[in-house]
């Protein structure tokens, strides 16, 4: 039942390696300078009332492998620094210390893997690899850059306002275990990219507006209709709907037609309404010009009578035959 802000001595700590806030009553942002432990591997800070944004520093903990700020009044988007959390990009790099350390932690840390609430304990602690993020009111798309955590094993996002896709880039996440994004605001289809990830065996997506067809195969076969109940345009194992209705939302924007070869001449030789104006005036001049001319000049007009029926003669004698 702890409350209140955070004692700024605590940055003194240089050599902590755990630090453990659950359920408490915190209210503050989290600090900035939680950023300056180069020991700490877990942090967890559930359970809490800590606002506003998640501070980037957290992203220069290059030992953290466990990340649980969950649970709390949390807003803004999901810092694209989090994707360089050094023990979390290299696979190797957790099950390397953890047969290092001859002392660790004796007491015991609650994670929330595979929806179930599990204790770890010890230096099996090491071996976790855990971002949990959920149940706050985070906004905006989910980065792309998170693809790069090639040692991640659970990533939860549920529970926010998150909008936008899956990237394409989680395929990668080869460790990865379990994957909660329900109760967000998601949408688009699930990328197929994702078969890629052989070792998920929770991928929980429910009540979001995902649509069109489940990709088919792999480790998807074994997942249950409840990771995907609540998204009405979803269809394929293991759900019973028939229909996706993704293809009418997610039809491609019609692209402006190309012209033709013929249209980019015609464009070319185009003439500007100025050409047309003088066109206009000049027949106007030149065929009044001949009639008034033709008209008050008797003579005149005898000999153009004269000139226009030797030449309906002429073509008579070219064209015999025809009226």
């Amino acid at each position: 039942m702890l409350k209140g802000t955070l004692p700024s001595s605590l940055q003194n700590c240089s050599m902590l390696q755990i630090l453990d806030m659950t359920k408490n009553l915190f209210f503050e942002t989290i600090p900035h300078w939680f950023g300056q432990f180069p020991k700490l591997r877990i942090l967890v800070l559930k359970s809490n009332k800590f606002q506003g944004r998640i501070p980037h520093q957290l992203s220069n903990l290059s030992s953290l492998h466990v990340l649980d700020i969950s649970d709390n009044n949390l807003i803004g988007g999901i810092p694209l620094q989090l994707a360089t959390l050094t023990a979390l990009k290299d696979p190797q790099v957790t099950s390397s210390k953890a047969s290092g350390d001859t002392f660790y932690y004796r007491e015991e840390v609650q994670v929330t893997i595979k929806e179930m609430e599990l204790v770890y304990h010890r230096s099996i602690l090491l071996l976790i690899t855990c971002i949990d993020l959920s149940s706050n009111q985070l906004s905006g798309d989910i980065p792309s850059e998170f693809g790069n955590l090639k040692g991640l094993r659970t990533l939860n996002l549920s529970r926010n306002s998150l909008t936008g896709r899956i990237p394409v880039s989680f395929g990668m996440l080869e460790q990865l275990e379990s994957l909660d994004l329900s109760n967000n605001k998601l949408n688009g289809r699930i990328p197929n990219e994702m078969l890629q990830a052989t070792s998920l065996s929770f991928f929980i997506v429910s009540n979001n507006t995902f649509c069109g067809r489940i990709p088919v195969g792999r480790q998807f076969s074994t997942f249950k209709p409840t990771f995907f109940s609540g998204n009405p345009s979803l269809c394929g194992f293991p759900l019973d709907n028939i229909s996706c209705g993704c293809e009418q939302k997610l039809s491609p924007p019609m692209l402006p037609i190309s012209p033709s070869r013929d249209e980019e001449k015609e464009e070319e030789i185009k003439m500007p309404w100025y050409w047309y104006v003088s066109w206009m005036a000049s027949y106007a001049l030149g065929f009044w010009g001949v009639f008034v001319i033709l008209f008050m000049k008797k003579r005149l007009r005898g000999k153009y009578i004269e000139v226009m029926d030797g030449i309906v003669i002429r073509l008579a004698e070219i064209f015999p035959g025809r009226n």
